[in-house]
Parts: C-alpha cells; sequence; structure tokens
C-alpha cells in the first residue's frame, strides 16, 4: 500500500514535467485570425500578421505563456491593431518594448508584471490603453517610462496614471516627434545607426511623413535613418551635424527641399540615392568624403557645385543622374572612384580645375594627371572617339551608358581594358582591340546591344566573364586561328572568324632601324616585308615602284608616312598589316590599300 502511495506523486510529477515538455516545445502559433506567433530559442518573441489579436484572459492564457519567464524580447510587427488582455503578463525578462502604429488598443493588464521593464514607446497618436484602473503596466520596473508623441493619449494615460513620459529615442541623447505629417528631432550627439533588420523607429509610418525637421545640436544623421521616405519632401539639417550615414536619404523619391550645412565633413555611401526631386545640390568645403553612389538616380539633379576642400569622390557618385549636363572637380579632388559620373546622358563634358595635381579633363574626357589612365567619357557625348596615345590603361565605367558612342579607336600601347569599360555602349558597332592589349574584364563590353564585331589582334589576350554578355545573336568575334580569342568565342557561343595572316616576310629589316629614308628601296623586287618596332617614320617614295610587293607589316611605331611612300603600287595589289588606331591605319584607308590586323 505504501509502494502504491508513493508512485503516485511520481507519476503525477511525471505528468506534469511531460506537459511543461510539451509547452516548451510548442514554439509558435496563431493568436489571432489573422495574427501568428513566434519564440525562438534566443527568447525573441515576435507577434506578426494583420488585424486584432485573440482575446486573453486570467482562464484562457496566451499559448506563450508557459514560458514567459524565458521570454527576453518581444517584437510587435506593424499592422496588428490589438494586444489583448494580460497579452504579455508576467514576461519578466523583458526590458524594453516598441508598440507599432497600426495598434489603437491595448488591454487590461498587458504588460502587468514585466518587472524588468523600463520603457514602453507607443508610435501612435491616438491609442485606447487599458481601462479606469491604469494597471496595464503595474508591477514594471522601478523607473518606468512610458514614451510616446507630445499629443498623443498616450502622454495623457501617462499622466494619469503617474508613469513617467518622454518622447522616443533615436540617439543615446536624442529624441524624436510626430506632429502634423512632421518628424522632429531634439537632442545632442549622434543620432543612432539603423539597418534593414532593425530599421528606424518611424519606419512604419515612412509613407505619412512629408518633412523632418533637426534642432540644433544632433551631430550625425544615422544610417538607413530615412530611407524609404517615398513622401518626404523637405528636411532642414542644422550646422551641428557633421555626418550623413550611408543611405541615410536613400529612395526619398519627393524629396526636393535640402540644403547641405556648412560644418558637414561627410555624406555616405548612396546617401541621397533614387532622390529623383532634387534639382541642384552643392557640397560645402567641409565635405572630405562624398561616398560611392551618394548621389545615384537623382534624374532631376541638374546642378552640382563642388566647393574647394573636397578630396574623394566615390565610385557612381553620381550615377544616372541624367539631368546633368556639366561638372568641374576641384583642385583639392585627390581620389575618384570608379567613373562617379557614369550613365550621366545628359552630360557633355567633365572639366577639372586647372590646380588639381592628380587629374586633368582634355577635351572634356576625365584623366589621372599623367593621362595613361582614361577614368571618364561623358555620356551625353555622341559620334566616334579616338583614345589618346598616351593611354596604358581603359578604367572600369570609363564609357558606361555612352549610348551615343558610335565608333571608339584604341590605341597601340593600351594594354588593359577593365571590367564593364563599355557597359551599355549600345550605339557602337564594332570594336577594334590592338596587339598591346593583354587583358579585357568582366563585362567589358556587356549590354552593347549594336555590336555586330569586335576584333582582337593579340593571339594570347585575356578574357574574363562575360565580357560580350547581352550582344546582338549574330556577334562575330575575330581572332588569330588558335588564339585565345577562338577559345573564347566557342566557350561563350560567339561566332569566330579567323584574322588574315601574313605570309612568311622575304624581306625583314634590322631590328635596330629607326627610319626609312626616301627612295631607300624603291623599284626593289621584294613581295612581304617586314619592317620592325622601332622604325618612326616611311620617307618619300620609300618603296616607290616595288610591282611585287603585296604585304607589308607596318608598326604602330610609325607615326608618319609620306603620302607617295608606296607610289606607283596598285592599290588592290597591297595589304597593310598593323595595329587599329595607326598610322598605318590611316594611310591605308586614305591610300585605298587594303588594311589588316596583325
Amino acid at each position: 500500500m505504501k509502494r502504491r502511495l508513493w508512485i503516485i506523486p511520481v507519476l503525477t510529477a511525471l505528468i506534469a514535467l511531460l506537459a511543461c515538455g510539451a509547452a516548451l516545445a510548442d514554439q509558435s502559433g496563431s493568436c489571432g485570425a489573422s495574427l501568428t506567433w513566434k519564440l525562438t530559442d534566443a527568447g525573441v518573441l515576435t507577434i506578426s500578421g494583420k488585424g486584432e489579436m485573440t482575446a486573453y484572459s486570467y482562464d484562457n492564457r496566451p499559448p506563450w505563456y508557459a514560458s514567459r519567464a524565458s521570454i527576453t524580447s518581444i517584437k510587435i510587427k506593424n499592422g496588428i491593431t490589438s494586444l489583448s488582455d494580460r497579452a504579455f503578463q508576467g514576461c519578466t525578462a523583458v526590458t524594453e518594448v516598441t508598440v507599432p502604429p497600426s495598434i489603437t488598443k491595448i488591454g487590461y493588464l498587458a504588460f502587468a508584471g514585466c518587472s524588468s521593464l523600463t520603457e514602453v514607446t507607443i508610435l501612435k497618436n491616438y491609442v485606447t490603453i487599458g481601462d479606469e484602473d491604469y494597471d496595464v503596466f503595474t508591477g514594471c520596473a522601478a523607473g518606468f517610462t512610458l514614451r510616446g508623441f507630445s499629443g498623443s493619449t498616450v502622454k495623457t494615460y501617462a499622466q494619469n496614471a503617474g508613469l513617467s513620459f518622454a518622447k522616443p529615442k533615436c540617439g543615446s541623447n536624442m529624441t524624436w516627434d510626430y506632429i502634423n505629417s512632421a518628424i522632429l528631432i531634439t537632442g545632442t550627439g549622434a543620432m543612432s545607426d539603423y539597418s534593414s533588420s532593425s530599421p528606424a523607429p518611424w519606419y512604419d509610418m515612412k509613407q505619412d511623413i512629408n518633412s523632418v525637421l533637426i534642432d540644433s545640436g544632433p551631430t550625425s544623421i544615422g544610417i538607413d535613418a530615412f530611407t524609404e521616405c517615398y513622401y518626404l519632401t523637405k528636411v532642414n539639417i542644422p550646422a551641428s551635424v557633421k555626418s550623413i550615414g550611408n543611405w541615410a536619404f536613400m529612395s526619398c523619391a519627393d524629396l526636393s527641399e535640402m540644403t547641405l550645412p556648412g560644418k558637414l565633413t561627410s555624406i555616405g555611401n548612396a546617401a541621397f540615392q533614387g532622390c529623383r526631386s532634387l534639382t541642384s545640390v552643392t557640397i560645402p568645403g567641409t565635405v572630405t568624403n562624398l561616398g560611392p553612389s551618394a548621389f545615384r538616380n537623382c534624374s532631376a539633379l541638374t546642378e552640382v557645385t563642388f566647393s574647394d576642400g573636397l578630396t574623394n569622390i566615390g565610385t557612381g557618385a553620381f550615377e544616372n543622374c541624367t539631368g546633368l549636363t556639366g561638372v568641374t572637380v576641384p583642385d583639392s579632388v585627390t581620389d575618384i572612384g570608379q567613373n562617379p559620373f557614369g550613365g550621366c546622358t545628359g552630360l557633355g563634358s567633365i572639366q577639372v580645375s586647372g590646380g588639381n595635381a592628380a587629374y586633368i579633363s582634355v577635351a572634356g574626357v576625365l584623366y589621372n594627371r599623367g593621362k595613361n589612365h582614361l577614368l571618364a567619357y561623358p555620356a551625353g557625348r555622341s559620334g566616334p572617339f579616338t583614345v589618346p596615345g598616351s593611354v596604358t590603361d581603359i578604367d572600369t565605367y570609363a564609357f558606361k551608358g555612352c549610348a551615343g558612342l558610335t565608333r571608339v579607336t584604341i590605341p597601340y600601347d593600351v594594354e588593359y581594358i577593365a571590367s564593364y569599360a563599355f557597359y551599355n555602349c549600345t550605339g557602337l558597332t564594332g570594336v577594334t582591340v590592338p596587339k598591346s592589349v593583354r587583358r579585357i574584364g568582366s563585362s567589358a563590353f556587356e549590354g552593347c546591344s549594336g555590336l555586330a564585331y569586335a576584333a582582337v589582334s593579340n593571339a594570347e589576350t585575356i578574357f574574363y566573364d562575360s565580357v560580350f554578355l547581352n550582344t546582338p545573336s549574330g556577334f562575330i568575334l575575330r581572332g588569330h586561328a588558335g588564339s585565345t580569342a577562338q577559345s573564347y568565342a566557342a566557350a561563350n557561343g560567339h561566332i569566330f572568324e579567323a584574322l588574315a595572316e601574313m605570309s612568311a616576310p622575304n624581306f625583314t629589316l634590322p631590328a635596330g632601324l629607326t627610319r626609312i629614308e626616301a627612295e631607300a628601296f624603291s623599284g626593289a623586287k621584294m613581295t612581304v616585308v617586314y619592317i620592325p618596332d622601332k622604325v618612326t617614320s616611311l620617307g618619300s617614295k620609300a618603296f616607290a615602284n616595288c610591282a611585287g610587293l603585296t604585304q607589308i607589316r607596318v608598326p604602330a611605331s610609325v607615326t608618319s608616312i609620306a603620302e607617295d611612300a608606296f607610289q606607283g603600287i596598285d592599290p588592290g595589289q597591297l595589304t597593310v598589316f598593323g595595329s587599329p588606331g595607326s598610322a598605318a591605319e590611316a594611310f591605308a584607308g586614305n591610300a585605298g590599300f587594303g588594311f589588316e590586323l596583325e
């Protein structure tokens, strides 16, 4: 009999333990007709959906009640319209809760007994809180603060309930208010930084915000602070603000009134990207860093004024600002990222102040001071362009979006065409790449939808990924038989066409020769001639009356060819082999001789 009495308590305890275990295992479910809840192992309780929460009571507790002591954070998503009686009663580990603007009612004892809860922020002007007993927050931590807007029923409730009241926080020493569709920010120091996973406290109200007024005192505008406030039209930024964070005003499509303060030092990445209503901007001289994509896609921007003092213009800072017609880079700039003006289809010229030690503009095209790197070509230009002979590298995005570019002549000295260099140059119909080019970067000619052919004369040029992606279906890649161009064409489904090959020369000039004087080989019996690289000029009648001459190699080093150098030779008989953009190509074209890439 005693043994039976001992077994009964054990069985009772075991049943209770199993029941408790079942409750702990139930970590998600429904809490309203269109609401769900989820409790993670880390103790984060999230309520999601739209509409009212199920009515709970002393006899009908919320489904997370059994795990209330393990809940460390409560996330209430915008869209929920009510919090039930006793919804979070006894969640003793929770310290702060934010109630979104969709909430219109908070029930009796909703946060009662939350002994660690120091503050609740309610982002709604008009909300019904509990009943006349004012016990929604009874048993919360000593010094509990109820936060809300200055003209809200939340403030009235706090006063009647004897609770401390304050405006919502947006920094250690900063608060914000919401009055008549305006955000008012006060305090001192840095604004908090935000992200997509932890958005700004006004994010759920973004479609109702039309102005932001910042009082004197804040020193920064935080990362992601006003992202996607689509209907924001006006921002006042006080002189105290020294930095504007990454993405701070990104996609504020209606923003049209904004002045950058005189003590600002930094504008973050994509800070004003997609602000399609901005028409002009002046970058003050205190700003040293203008981040990548800072004003990207600001399509209405017609005027940008840089002040001396700016040192860095980030990659794509003004990309796709199609209303921009001209810019002048100041003397102080020492670092320009990859084409800050790519896709600016209204831009006809990029100028650089004469005292700039790092960069230079030649005929409106941007180069480094040594003029060996072509950095940016104005996308508003149309027609052909010849790259200067001093250039060795065509930089990333240099010609991006230059839809009006119809032909580009690349000189022999160019060694590298960088990634995306001619991206979306839709008017480009053909391109010849000289033997000097050793590498062509990823997507260099991607999106060149009018490109019929590309001829690559170096048999060992390295091709990176997607060089000719999204070119026409009939696009032809020309190169020497057995070359990397042929392999690349086969691997990427392009049509390949072999370049003409020069026959073995029966006359090769000495390697040290630098000039071919007048009438040097006039009337000589030669058929295929190879001129070495150091030769710079061909004199008058140098090869005149060479009746058997059919092929001649003229190197890129030759810059001067006398008009009568090949006098007496039938134009249909002679083929000149040389580099694109060279004096040999120009001469052959003018004289009617055939020209082939060597």
